[in-house]
Protein backbone atom coordinates (compact mmCIF):
# COMPACT_ATOMS: atom_id res chain seq x y z
CA UNK A 1 0.00 0.00 0.00
CA UNK A 2 1.17 3.45 -1.02
CA UNK A 3 1.61 5.68 3.04
CA UNK A 4 1.61 9.19 2.53
CA UNK A 5 3.19 10.02 6.41
CA UNK A 6 4.20 7.42 9.18
CA UNK A 7 0.64 7.97 10.77
CA UNK A 8 -0.92 6.10 7.30
CA UNK A 9 0.80 3.54 8.02
CA UNK A 10 0.48 3.42 11.71
CA UNK A 11 -3.46 3.52 10.94
CA UNK A 12 -3.38 1.07 8.42
CA UNK A 13 -1.84 -1.43 10.96
CA UNK A 14 -3.88 -0.96 13.94
CA UNK A 15 -7.25 -0.92 12.10
CA UNK A 16 -5.81 -3.96 10.00
CA UNK A 17 -4.84 -5.54 13.73
CA UNK A 18 -8.02 -4.44 14.98
CA UNK A 19 -10.13 -6.48 12.45
CA UNK A 20 -7.87 -9.24 12.22
CA UNK A 21 -8.12 -9.81 15.91
CA UNK A 22 -12.09 -9.99 15.83
CA UNK A 23 -11.56 -12.44 12.58
CA UNK A 24 -12.83 -10.10 10.20
CA UNK A 25 -11.75 -10.67 6.40
CA UNK A 26 -12.57 -9.17 3.45
CA UNK A 27 -13.39 -11.09 0.39
CA UNK A 28 -12.87 -14.32 2.29
CA UNK A 29 -9.33 -13.68 3.64
CA UNK A 30 -7.66 -12.10 6.77
CA UNK A 31 -6.66 -8.14 5.67
CA UNK A 32 -3.08 -7.10 4.69
CA UNK A 33 -1.50 -3.90 3.93
CA UNK A 34 -1.17 -5.94 0.53
CA UNK A 35 -4.67 -5.91 0.09
CA UNK A 36 -5.37 -2.71 -1.29
CA UNK A 37 -3.13 -0.43 -3.28
CA UNK A 38 -3.50 2.64 -1.79
CA UNK A 39 -4.50 4.51 0.90
CA UNK A 40 -7.83 5.63 -0.87
CA UNK A 41 -8.93 2.03 -1.94
CA UNK A 42 -8.88 1.20 1.57
CA UNK A 43 -10.95 3.89 2.71
CA UNK A 44 -13.58 3.53 0.01
CA UNK A 45 -13.74 -0.02 -0.99
CA UNK A 46 -13.23 -1.06 3.15
CA UNK A 47 -13.50 1.42 5.68
CA UNK A 48 -16.62 2.91 4.42
CA UNK A 49 -18.51 0.04 2.95
CA UNK A 50 -19.74 -2.01 5.72
CA UNK A 51 -21.82 -0.09 8.51
CA UNK A 52 -20.50 -2.36 11.23
CA UNK A 53 -16.53 -1.76 10.32
CA UNK A 54 -17.18 1.73 10.16
CA UNK A 55 -18.75 2.47 13.16
CA UNK A 56 -16.57 -0.10 15.27
CA UNK A 57 -13.87 1.76 14.01
CA UNK A 58 -15.70 5.41 14.71
CA UNK A 59 -16.48 3.89 18.19
CA UNK A 60 -12.81 2.92 18.74
CA UNK A 61 -11.71 6.61 17.39
CA UNK A 62 -9.22 5.16 14.27
CA UNK A 63 -11.20 7.03 12.34
CA UNK A 64 -12.24 10.56 11.63
CA UNK A 65 -9.76 12.61 14.42
CA UNK A 66 -7.02 12.87 11.92
CA UNK A 67 -6.78 12.46 8.44
CA UNK A 68 -5.46 9.48 7.26
CA UNK A 69 -2.91 10.57 4.49
CA UNK A 70 -1.37 13.24 6.61
CA UNK A 71 -2.01 12.79 10.03
CA UNK A 72 -3.64 16.15 11.01
CA UNK A 73 -6.30 16.56 13.18
CA UNK A 74 -9.62 17.02 11.43
CA UNK A 75 -13.27 16.94 12.35
CA UNK A 76 -16.70 17.73 10.74
CA UNK A 77 -15.69 20.87 9.41
CA UNK A 78 -12.70 19.65 7.30
CA UNK A 79 -13.40 18.54 3.62
CA UNK A 80 -14.68 14.42 3.57
CA UNK A 81 -15.15 11.62 1.58
CA UNK A 82 -18.35 9.45 2.14
CA UNK A 83 -21.44 7.09 1.07
CA UNK A 84 -24.09 5.92 2.53
CA UNK A 85 -24.56 8.96 4.47
CA UNK A 86 -20.91 7.67 6.21
CA UNK A 87 -18.05 9.99 6.03
CA UNK A 88 -14.05 10.09 6.52
CA UNK A 89 -12.88 13.37 7.22
CA UNK A 90 -9.70 14.65 5.47
CA UNK A 91 -7.42 17.64 5.99
CA UNK A 92 -6.97 19.94 2.52
CA UNK A 93 -3.95 17.82 1.26
CA UNK A 94 -5.19 14.72 2.02
CA UNK A 95 -8.55 15.39 -0.05
CA UNK A 96 -5.86 16.59 -2.93
CA UNK A 97 -4.22 13.04 -2.05
CA UNK A 98 -7.19 11.33 -2.56
CA UNK A 99 -8.41 13.07 -5.75
CA UNK A 100 -5.59 12.69 -7.15
CA UNK A 101 -5.34 8.94 -6.16
CA UNK A 102 -9.05 8.23 -7.75
CA UNK A 103 -8.00 10.30 -11.10
CA UNK A 104 -5.29 8.18 -11.97
CA UNK A 105 -7.29 5.00 -11.02
CA UNK A 106 -9.65 5.83 -13.23
CA UNK A 107 -7.37 6.87 -16.08
CA UNK A 108 -5.42 3.44 -15.04
CA UNK A 109 -8.72 0.97 -15.82
CA UNK A 110 -10.47 3.39 -18.03
CA UNK A 111 -8.39 5.11 -19.66
CA UNK A 112 -11.04 8.32 -19.12
CA UNK A 113 -9.85 11.42 -17.49
CA UNK A 114 -11.39 11.74 -14.65
CA UNK A 115 -12.53 15.10 -12.79
CA UNK A 116 -13.80 14.38 -9.07
CA UNK A 117 -14.13 18.20 -8.10
CA UNK A 118 -16.35 18.62 -11.60
CA UNK A 119 -18.23 15.05 -10.96
CA UNK A 120 -18.61 16.28 -6.99
CA UNK A 121 -20.26 19.43 -8.26
CA UNK A 122 -22.13 17.63 -10.39
CA UNK A 123 -23.34 15.06 -8.28
CA UNK A 124 -24.01 17.79 -5.52
CA UNK A 125 -26.45 19.33 -8.20
CA UNK A 126 -28.51 16.49 -9.02
CA UNK A 127 -28.47 14.78 -5.80
CA UNK A 128 -31.85 16.07 -4.66
CA UNK A 129 -33.91 14.89 -7.64
CA UNK A 130 -31.70 12.05 -8.78
CA UNK A 131 -34.99 10.04 -6.45
CA UNK A 132 -37.34 11.42 -8.08
CA UNK A 133 -36.12 10.93 -11.65
CA UNK A 134 -34.94 7.40 -10.44
CA UNK A 135 -38.61 6.78 -9.25
CA UNK A 136 -40.03 8.42 -12.52
CA UNK A 137 -38.42 6.12 -14.71
CA UNK A 138 -39.37 2.91 -12.68
CA UNK A 139 -42.72 4.16 -12.93
CA UNK A 140 -42.55 5.13 -16.66
CA UNK A 141 -40.47 1.45 -16.97
CA UNK A 142 -43.78 -0.73 -15.43
CA UNK A 143 -46.01 1.39 -17.27
CA UNK A 144 -44.22 0.27 -20.50
CA UNK A 145 -44.02 -3.06 -19.53
CA UNK A 146 -47.61 -3.04 -18.56
CA UNK A 147 -49.04 -1.46 -21.59
CA UNK A 148 -46.55 -3.99 -23.53
CA UNK A 149 -47.90 -7.44 -21.93
CA UNK A 150 -51.87 -6.05 -22.80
Amino acid sequence: MKYYSTYSEELVRNIINEMNSMDVEYLGKPLSSNTFPTITAFIQNYLIQNESIYSYLLQKKLINSKCPYTGETVDSTNPSWGVYGRYIFLSNRGMQLMKREVEDQMLKETGVVYDMDKQNSRNRKVNGSAKVLTYMFYALLAWLLYKGCS
